[in-house]
């Protein structure tokens, strides 16, 4: 009898304990660890340290459609795209904390024209299509690489490392035809600092180099005339020949090359138990140029871009202990003297009590490019070799962004780390200012847009897996003109004004302004997939957006997207 009642209770432990180990790996949300620890999000790989729970990965393969012909003049009215990616923070030892990811999309559209780089929207300078009678298809291979390191030196100090790494390959498969080939390259290192119990601070630099290389070209021999407009900014500038010189210059790839330095500043202030401030400031300078930098073949244009943010973030979480008893992110998670985290703590204390948070982010950016076009002339030495040189530049383009973003999160029932409800208010403001000169013209367009979003998450735990139902909701509303043209001085007779290309500029302004709105939603599932430690979901998401007003330069006034995920926790 006595050895049944054992068994018995041995049995009974053991299932405990399993149905809890499950519970736990249910329980585990990848995004909810990333953002709610908002040292995280930033680039200074020193404040890894603050993580404080169980390692985590998550894995995931998505497969969407798009269809429909509310995009930009850049985008396709039917794109298909799939891709794959892992992240993951990882504790090495109780000093060092990993965090990396991987990724990879394949993307293609059909009936494509616009511009002929990948993403046009902050260059200097465009190169697009001058007719609507040359759309074909385009692919593009994207391969992003992210991996950084913080380490504890003492007492929750911290130094960090961090490599961003992009690559990316893009085609048209149509006369007149380009081939794209992308590297995006960020380095940054940092340290954090926790000063007090209830103040931290940390810093870094950053290096940041991007080159886009162009290689325009035509399939065989062909009589038939491509031309190109050299848009300077609103689709004003010149109009360009396909040949062997120029912008689209088919002897030689032409690369549009950028690199700069910047610095980031974090500030965590817990002034009250149950609120908490974090605040960051960031500031970059960078320079580039297009074409090819040598004593014998051509710069065509040089330019400078100057950026500046600013994030905050106030968070509510009643129920937190003191300052003095809890302290900031990095100390709470320290239980030695020298100030080393515990390996053995799967969750940070306010995630275990704490059932509710309330967050109010606030980011504003500042964004100015200006573009100067070379002026130059050819020369020949002694021994008959053609060599270039250059006069003052002449400025082209000045553009201008400014965006603000404001958006209140309250997640509820909080059980490990899945919140039961996670309901999200957004507001998000976007100017642009672009001016255009080709003297003796010059063209000014200022835009802006405000959009309203609604977001809701209802996490549903059952004796099997976890159920999330999202529904979200947007309302965009633009102003602005499409341009205004003026001119310095009267222009001679005779003189021709600069190319414009009306198509594109109104697509663009559709899509920017039109009075739109945004309804979507989705349904995931999520389960312990038999014999594994793995938490396994299956997502299914639809939205679709549609524009009250269009013009008679619009491919559409609504667009689709339909998608399916499947990924893993563990």
């Amino acid at each position: 009898m006595f050895t049944k009642r054992i068994t018995f209770a041995l049995l009974s432990c053991l299932l405990a304990c399993y149905a809890n180990a499950q519970d736990s790996l249910l329980l585990r949300n990848f995004q909810f660890v990333k953002h709610d620890n908002p040292w995280l999000t930033t680039r200074n790989a020193a404040a890894l340290t603050t993580f404080s729970t169980a390692t985590i990965t998550e894995a995931e393969a998505q497969l969407t459609k798009h269809k429909g012909g509310l995009t930009d003049y850049y985008g396709a009215p039917d794109a298909l795209e799939a891709g794959v990616s892992i992240a993951s923070f990882y504790r090495l030892s109780p000093r060092t904390v990993v965090a990396g990811s991987i990724s990879y999309n394949n993307w293609s559209g059909q009936d494509m024209t616009g511009s002929a780089f990948i993403n046009p929207e902050r260059k200097p300078f465009n190169i697009a299509e001058d007719s609507l009678t040359n759309a074909g298809d385009k692919h593009r291979d994207t391969y992003r690489l992210s991996g950084s390191m913080g380490i504890d030196i003492w007492q929750g100090y911290a130094l960090g490392a961090r490599l961003d790494y992009t690559a990316a390959n893009y085609a048209k498969y149509k006369d007149l035809r380009h081939k794209n080939k992308l590297m995006d390259l960020l380095l940054s290192a940092g340290i954090h600092a926790p000063v007090m119990s209830w103040l931290s601070l940390g810093a870094n630099y950053t290096y940041h180099r991007n080159t886009e290389s162009l290689d325009f070209g035509t399939y065989g021999k062909s009589e038939k005339v491509y031309k190109s407009l050299i848009d300077y900014g609103a689709f004003f500038g010149r109009v360009e020949q396909f040949g062997n010189e120029g912008f689209t210059d088919k002897s030689r790839e032409m690369p549009l090359f950028e690199d700069g330095h910047g610095a980031d500043f974090q500030l965590s202030v817990m002034p009250l138990a149950p609120v908490s401030l974090f605040g960051t400031v960031g500031f970059s300078h960078s320079t580039g140029y297009y074409g090819r930098r040598s004593p014998y073949t051509i710069t065509y244009t040089n330019h400078s871009r100057d950026r500046f943010e600013a994030t905050a973030r106030l968070t509510y979480q009643p129920g937190t202990p003191s300052a003095a008893s809890s302290s900031s992110p990095s100390a709470a998670s320290s239980s030695s003297p020298s100030g080393v985290p515990s390996s053995s703590s799967a969750a940070p204390s306010s995630l275990r009590s704490c059932r509710s948070r309330f967050y109010l982010d606030i980011t504003y950016s500042r964004e100015a490019l200006k573009n100067n076009a070379e002026t130059y002339r050819e020369l020949t030495n002694a021994s008959g070799a053609t060599y270039y040189e250059y006069y003052d530049p002449v400025e082209t383009g000045d553009k201008t962004w400014h965006e603000l973003d404001v958006a209140a999160t309250a997640l509820l029932g909080i059980n490990g780390e899945l919140p039961t409800w996670q309901l999200t208010v957004g507001y998000h403001y976007l100017q642009r200012k672009q001016k255009a000169y080709l003297y003796p013209y010059y063209m000014n367009q200022r835009l802006s847009n405000n959009t309203v979003s609604l977001n809701a998450t209802h996490n549903l735990l059952t004796r099997h897996g976890v159920w999330s139902f999202t529904l979200s909701g947007a309302f965009l509303k633009g102003d602005g003109k499409p341009f205004t043209v003026n001119t310095f001085v009267t222009p001679s007779a005779g003189q021709e004004p600069p190319a414009m290309m009306s198509a594109f500029l109104y697509r663009d302004y559709q899509y920017l302004t039109a009075p739109q709105y945004h309804i979507g939603g989705s349904v995931k599932y999520a389960f312990r997939f038999p014999g594994t430690r793995m938490k396994t979901h299956v997502c299914l998401s639809a939205s679709h957006r549609k524009a009250n007003q269009s013009n008679d330069y619009s491919t559409g006034s609504d667009r689709t997207q339909l998608s399916v995920a499947v990924g893993c926790t563990f």
